[in-house]
């Protein structure tokens, strides 16, 4: 979203450009401007989905790391008391089978926003 806001703001700079030096230097400014927080934007988007597809690994049984899932669900937005149960819920099911594993991790990831 904020890509496409920069690529337009580079545009409306381009599109704007007339001949006096001082405005060609002015849409100059611009379109450089917004070409840097396009890219900006677009790293912070891969940023973010290398991240979320950690945080899918993580609750997975294959890539089930306790200390992350832990880790995870501390640094989310949920409450204290929810993320409380959460990880009681994960430490009971790390303990018994994988089968009571997958279900927590899917009670997890159903849980965070």
């Amino acid at each position: 979203m904020a890509a496409i806001a920069a690529a337009d703001r580079a545009a409306d700079a381009a599109a704007t450009a007339s001949a006096t030096p001082e405005q060609a230097e002015a849409a100059a400014i611009a379109a450089g401007t917004a070409a840097r927080e396009a890219a900006m934007a677009t790293r912070e988007a891969g940023s973010a989905a290398g991240e979320a597809a950690g945080i899918d690994a993580a609750l997975t049984p294959q890539g089930f790391d306790a200390a992350r899932v832990r880790a995870i669900i501390d640094a989310s937005a949920l409450s204290d008391e929810r993320k409380a149960a959460l990880a009681a819920l994960l430490d009971r099911a790390a303990q018994e089978d994988p089968a009571a594993l997958a279900q927590a991790l899917e009670q997890i990831r159903a849980a965070l926003p």
